[in-house]
């Protein structure tokens, strides 16, 4: 970025200036951001500035009057060169009407501005306008020069109002209009006579003190924190994101005074979702909440939140020379300090689907399907259509477990017909009536019509799942009718279950096994048919 920061060059040369830029994320789970890089040094040289002019200013007519005085429109960025870094600038903004700025040279000593706690919106609402005012042509820089001298206090120790600010004295000068009775905030007691632009700084003005929308408006400080907290509800087949943010003060507004939490803006924005609003204030307690819509089958969702801030510094001539009062400029929005929190959120699903599988068996087609973990889960939903058929129909209907852990299911569909290729998918049904379709995972089967003929030899697969918790399928197919038994061993050989004794027809069988009241392990499975005979292992891991 050029110039992040074209007002911060001096940061590297002052002794009594140390500022910050934070620009954080992600920052999962509303874990704090940081504040890594800070900006600034201790040198022991003293550095000069030269006033080189005005930018931007001088464009409109007219003369500002205040109650000690007038002054020509010479208004806008004050530009300067300095000593110790040759080629750079330094940009402010004067808050001393009544002084003189052919001076030569200045000392640099920036120092922060420390909120009057009589007045406590004042700085927080010069802060506000310098941040979020950039100046985009003569007339707004003018403005906001103008908004600033409005908001000044009075300099004149002698005066009944000195360290007031100008809008909390009634001068006499009327509002909205210039010949109306005085009402607070007396923003005209500092009045333009072009009143185009005079209206224009009131606008600012009102604004940053909240008296437009209600909000007196802040700044976010260096070293401050968004910490963010996030919950969810499904309503329909949306997730609704809700998302709390609460502004955390650093050491940095400690030192300024400006311990206020409300009015400080933020930008929302999200990635994959649709926010409530692109920008929030926060409320006297530092919080502010927004919602964001993502449709379940569309996971993940990016937000992210972000403040710009900058605080008025004041810029004094060397030692013995007349006082004057600025404070350095930002000049566009992109050149203030910000912090910004990014979080990535998915929603937790009623249920993680792992595997779905189809297989022709003796009956059917056998559907087996395994869960990682399930949550308020009420029933999972079978649909099937013909390959080639855009439109699914549900074929039935089985109860969830709904553990934790996962589970392992299985269902015959015993309604096909051999020769025609079927494909299938899962829907998943919360307790809220909540469906989520598993476009993920869908499988193909078909029937043969189990011609013995085809089966030439014994077969025994491997089960599925495997490893398997506390439930797996295995299959095995017969050439002839004759006496099967399939049992299940333990690693020291122990028998621990018998899945099948007796005599079955020639073809494709299948078998479950459960072991609720086993121990995790290895196990085996011996089929024993005719005069076959084959063992296979298996992992139980609860």
């Amino acid at each position: 970025m050029k110039k992040v920061l074209q007002w911060m060059f001096v940061a590297g040369l002052m002794a009594v200036f140390s500022y910050s830029y934070a620009s954080v994320g992600p920052s999962p789970g509303g874990m704090p951001p940081t504040d890594p890089l800070s900006k600034g040094s201790s040198l022991d040289e003293v550095c000069t500035i030269d006033y080189i002019g005005l930018i931007n200013g001088g464009g409109n007519p007219g003369s500002v009057n205040w109650p000690g005085g007038t002054l020509g429109s010479s208004m806008g960025v004050l530009q300067f060169a300095n000593s110790c870094t040759p080629g750079e600038f330094l940009y402010a903004y004067c808050l001393d009407i009544s002084h003189w700025l052919y001076q030569d040279p200045y000392c640099v000593d920036i120092a922060d501005e420390v909120v009057n706690p009589l007045y406590p919106e004042q700085f927080p609402a010069i802060g506000y306008i310098m941040t979020w005012y950039p100046s985009a042509s003569v007339f707004d820089d003018d403005a906001m020069q103008l908004a600033l001298w409005k908001m000044s206090p009075e300099r004149n120790p002698s005066s009944p109002d000195y360290g007031v600010p100008y809008y909390h004295i009634n001068a006499g000068k009327g509002y909205p209009n210039l010949t109306d009775p005085p009402v607070y905030p007396y923003v005209n007691t500092v009045d333009h006579t072009d009143l185009v632009l005079n209206d224009a700084a009131n606008d600012e003005v009102l604004d940053a003190l909240g008296l437009t929308d209600g909000i007196a408006k802040n700044v976010i400080l260096a070293g401050d924190q968004l910490l963010t907290t996030a919950s969810f509800e499904i309503v329909g087949g949306d997730a609704i994101l809700t998302v709390d943010i609460q502004l955390v003060r650093g050491a940095k507004a400690l030192s300024v005074g400006n311990l206020l939490l409300g009015g400080v803006k933020l930008l929302i924005s999200a990635d994959g979702g649709t926010p409530s609003a692109s920008e929030l204030f926060t409320d006297g307690t530092g919080h502010a909440e927004f919602t964001v819509t993502q449709p379940l089958a569309s996971p993940p969702v990016t937000i992210h939140i972000c403040s710009h801030g900058l605080w008025p510094k004041g810029v004094e001539p060397c030692e013995g020379t007349v006082s004057q009062d600025l404070v350095v400029s930002s000049l566009t929005l992109e050149a203030v300090d910000s912090v910004c929190v990014s979080e990535t959120f998915d929603w937790p699903l009623a249920a993680e689907l792992t595997s779905f599988e189809a297989r022709a068996s003796a009956t059917g087609i056998l559907l087996t399907w395994q869960s990682a973990s399930e949550s308020d889960l009420s029933l999972w939903e079978i649909e099937r259509r013909t390959a080639g058929s855009t439109v699914y129909a549900e074929l039935a209907q089985v109860s969830a477990a709904n553990t934790p852990s996962g589970h392992s299911y299985s269902y015959t569909d015993n309604s096909v017909q051999a020769g025609i290729v079927y494909e299938y998918r899962l829907v998943d049904v919360d307790i809220n009536g909540v469906r989520t379709v598993h476009d993920d995972y869908v499988c193909s089967a078909s029937m043969s019509g189990h011609d013995t003929a085809l089966l030439s030899d014994y077969r025994l697969g491997d089960n599925y799942p495997n490893p398997f918790n506390p439930e797996t399928h295995i299959a095995f197919a017969l050439p002839e009718a004759c006496e099967v038994h399939l049992k299940v061993f333990n690693i020291t050989g122990k028998e621990v279950a018998t899945l099948v004794e007796g005599r079955l027809a020639a073809g494709e069988h299948h078998a479950t096994f459960r072991a609720d009241n086993l121990p995790s392990g290895l196990y085996f499975y011996t089929l024993t048919a005719g005069s076959f005979s084959q063992t296979k292992k298996m992992i139980l891991m609860k």
